[in-house]
């Protein structure tokens, strides 16, 4: 029994310990060395027009951490950057909750009435997933994409900033990837 609870207590802090949740791929074979431009594309459309105006200055504010410069001209970019804002809203419980228990017991035999009331009111969160993908401008295949996603209070636009800044920040900092040795 205490082997059990011992075991299932690690996994607990394992899970809690994880790394950033970004996920990316790219294609093995490309060499990223020769990319120094990129052209941002516009954002593919989503119903969530400020989250997309703040995914597209997180973009513009951070790539140059990449070593890419801006395209000054159509025919010098090497990448095109398409960034993806998915967002839907939905409320969500609160994860406080009080509990008034009755009981009794006696002889072996027990006997409770417990009330669980929730302690704070539901809220409206933004679910939103976040998809940068690089494609090379001369064969328009993709060649590296990452991914984030977050949940953001729906009615906080200053946590929605930082979120986001943070996602791009979490997502471009993969780019490129580092040689497997």
């Amino acid at each position: 029994m205490i082997k059990t609870i011992s075991t299932s207590l690690l996994l607990c802090l394992l899970a809690a310990c994880q790394s950033s949740p970004v996920a990316t791929d790219y294609d093995t074979s490309t060499d990223f060395s020769h990319y120094r431009y990129y052209q941002l594309t516009p954002s593919k459309a989503d119903e969530n027009a400020l989250m997309q105006k703040r995914l597209q200055a997180a973009i513009e504010k951070h790539i140059s951490l990449t070593g890419l410069q801006k395209s000054q001209q159509q025919q010098d970019h090497t990448l095109l950057v398409s960034p993806l804002l998915r967002s839907q809203q939905r409320t969500q419980e609160p994860n406080s909750r009080g509990g008034i228990g009755l009981g009794s017991g006696g002889g072996g035999s027990f006997f409770g009435v417990s009330l669980s009331v929730p302690l704070s009111s539901e809220t409206l969160v933004n679910d939103v997933s976040i998809s940068v993908t690089l494609l090379d401008a001369q064969t328009s295949k993709v060649v590296w994409q990452g991914n984030y996603a977050f949940t953001v209070d729906a009615d906080d636009p200053a946590a929605a900033d930082e979120m986001v800044d943070k996602a791009v920040t979490d997502i471009l900092a993969s780019y490129p990837p580092k040689p497997s040795d």
